[in-house]
């Protein structure tokens, strides 16, 4: 899956410099990168859209760089917050936003893979990815950690998170190929469960976080239990 990368700077030939080396370290370092691009501050907060790796010049026209930051970080402590800056003291308080490192420009390539290095395994760190899900309102980003379980209704799959109920139209086959890999099973024929949201397991229940009970049907049940010890054995 696509690491999602949004860089924030309001010259055009330091965008086209980045764009040019994230091309070049996504063949290099064989990664995989999904990247927007924004000219200002304002531009990037009025998207509703979550990334992994925010990289923000710091010295822009009306709100800069590190007060963009401040107003991600306020609602988003996962996001790995990198600066690129003409000077290196404007990104001493760098701290204040837990900002993963900086960059001096001009950029050189070699310093700006170390640095990238360093962001991508704070992101692997956070042990948290995000998933693209194409809900009746357009196309959601949702951290997978804020998914609690998924189930089939009719023609739809609905994710239910802490907040709210997100419906897509696809498949529970398709759906639990997608999370498998993130630790969801299956405690029902129609229901896909986040393992690190579940409490407790009783005979016939799974008993999650929220306090909500899911049914633990008997085809299920076997897998499920051994899926789940092994998975809070690490």
């Amino acid at each position: 899956m696509a690491i999602k990368i949004a860089v924030i700077d309001d010259m055009h030939s330091e965008r086209e410099i980045l764009k040019e080396y994230l091309n070049r370290m996504q063949e290099e370092q064989k990664q995989s990168f999904a990247v927007d691009f924004y000219t200002n501050a304002e531009e990037v907060l009025s998207v509703k859209k979550r990334y992994d790796i925010m990289i923000f010049d710091i010295d822009m026209p009306g709100m800069n760089g590190m007060e963009a930051a401040k107003s991600i970080r306020a609602h988003d402590k996962r996001v790995v917050i990198m600066f690129v800056t003409n000077v290196a003291q404007y990104a001493i308080n760098g701290y204040e936003v837990d900002a993963v490192d900086y960059v001096l420009k001009p950029i050189s390539y070699y310093d700006f893979v170390m640095k990238m290095k360093r962001a991508l395994y704070r992101v692997s760190q956070k042990s948290d990815v995000s998933i693209l899900i194409e809900t009746l309102d357009g196309t959601l980003s949702l951290y997978v950690s804020d998914i609690i379980y998924v189930e089939v209704m009719l023609h739809y799959v609905i994710y239910h998170t802490e907040r709210e109920e997100y419906r897509s139209r696809s498949s529970m086959k398709e759906v639990e190929k997608e999370l498998y890999v993130y630790n969801f099973r299956k405690c029902h024929k129609s229901m896909l469960v986040n393992l690190a949201h579940v409490k407790t397991l009783k005979s016939a229940e799974v008993e999650l976080s929220t306090g909500i009970n899911l049914p633990l049907s008997r085809t299920q049940k076997t897998e499920f239990m051994q899926d789940y010890i092994s998975y809070v054995k690490g």
